[in-house]
């Protein structure tokens, strides 16, 4: 008696036995009756073919026909369209959201790509999504050489463009091209380290450089000032034959004089030694700045030379004669004639002053390389020194 005939004879009515089913029914859903008679499942509120979930079905929302297992998922949209039960911000699937929807996956349509992924240097690609350059391996924040960048070694984050040089180690640390054994960067490299720079600290001194008179060896060839310096640049001002105090094997000493207004050093090709047999050579630097003096002595021990502070000890290479003798300084140029730089010639008493304990000294007012072959400028020291004997070695000399 719902006015509904029987499906069975002819009618509309899916249960002619129930008043409250038929067409014009509302439906009840998930009640497991077909109350309006439409013919579709009562589990299937949307109508998309599919039962709901919650019915023993597997349509995950059965409110949208659009959402069921059925359906071409649409991410990032924050529905679960195909009801695979992922997470909708989760594209790749490889558990890590998409950092475009608050999530950390820097690519969210490659699996291979998350946080949790080990980076494969220099693809192109952030495969562990740190931010980090793909063609910076060692991150220190330069990019290899090898890709654009200029990193020389991107293994190494102690080497790249901002580092600080650390010279003779191999290692190109700042990645400037250079050789780690040039540190002056003049071209020639270190002699310490198989080079042929003698002094790898400064720009102006190498193989090629023009020689000047500096007191260096500039073109490292183990000669300094070479075919610059003249006869009288040096002067052998003053000496002790017979010192009172010590004994002559160590109280021996004499004195050169740079006269000129340019530093000399005394290197190799210097020589010393009188016209007998007495000679010894320079092994040594001696640097002699303009205006002043260098002592050579027989031993660098004050206690042995009776007081003084020895520049150079030529040991038992030479020996000064109590009666005449020679000192004579000699430089072997090679750039030019070697000569004699200078000569002092002495005599016994009454020439020359000879008294046991003082220093034989040129007067400063005659101090070059011609007034120093007069007898009459040399004269007795007046100063005592050390243990007791009188000159002024290292210092300006007595006037006569």
């Amino acid at each position: 008696g719902d006015g509904y005939d029987s499906d069975s004879h002819g009618g509309t009515d899916c249960d002619d036995t129930a008043a409250s089913v038929n067409p014009a029914a509302t439906e009840v859903w998930y009640d497991g009756t077909d109350t309006d008679c439409a013919g579709g499942s009562d589990y299937d509120a949307d109508g998309d073919g599919f039962d709901s979930a919650s019915h023993g079905g597997d349509d995950c929302n059965d409110g949208l026909s659009s959402v069921n297992p059925g359906a071409t998922d649409t991410w990032y949209d924050g529905l679960d369209s195909d009801c695979a039960g992922d997470n909708d911000y989760d594209a790749d699937a490889d558990g890590y959201l998409s950092d475009a929807y608050g999530g950390t996956d820097c690519d969210d349509s490659a699996v291979s790509v998350n946080p949790a992924a080990s980076e494969t240097w220099y693809d192109g690609q952030d495969s562990d999504c740190d931010g980090a350059s793909d063609y910076d391996a060692d991150r220190d924040g330069y990019d290899s050489d090898a890709h654009t960048g200029t990193d020389c070694d991107d293994s190494a984050a102690s080497v790249n463009p901002g580092e600080t040089e650390n010279w003779y180690d191999g290692v190109d640390a700042d990645c400037d091209g250079a050789s780690d054994y040039d540190a002056d960067g003049d071209g020639d490299e270190s002699d310490v380290y198989g080079g042929a720079d003698c002094d790898d600290t400064d720009a102006t001194v190498w193989t090629g450089a023009t020689e000047l008179r500096d007191g260096q060896d500039n073109d490292c060839d183990a000669y300094c000032d070479e075919g610059l310096l003249v006869v009288g640049d040096l002067v052998i001002n003053e000496f002790v034959k017979d010192p009172s105090a010590v004994s002559d094997t160590t109280g021996e000493w004499f004195e050169v004089a740079n006269i000129t207004s340019t530093d000399i050093t005394l290197c190799e090709g210097w020589e010393v030694y009188d016209d007998d047999s007495d000679t010894f050579f320079v092994l040594d630097d001696v640097y002699i700045p303009a205006g002043a003096v260098a002592v050579f002595g027989r031993s660098t021990s004050t206690s042995a030379t009776g007081g003084i502070t020895v520049d150079y000890n030529f040991g038992t290479g030479m020996q000064l004669a109590n009666g005449a003798d020679e000192i004579v300084l000699f430089f072997d140029d090679p750039d030019g004639t070697p000569f004699e730089m200078s000569r002092v010639e002495y005599l016994d008493r009454p020439t020359w002053p000879d008294t046991s304990g003082k220093s034989i000294s040129l007067d400063p007012d005659f101090q070059n390389e011609t007034d120093n072959d007069d007898a009459g400028n040399w004269c007795h020291g007046t100063s005592t020194f050390g243990a007791g004997d009188v000159g002024t070695p290292g210092s300006v000399n007595d006037e006569c």
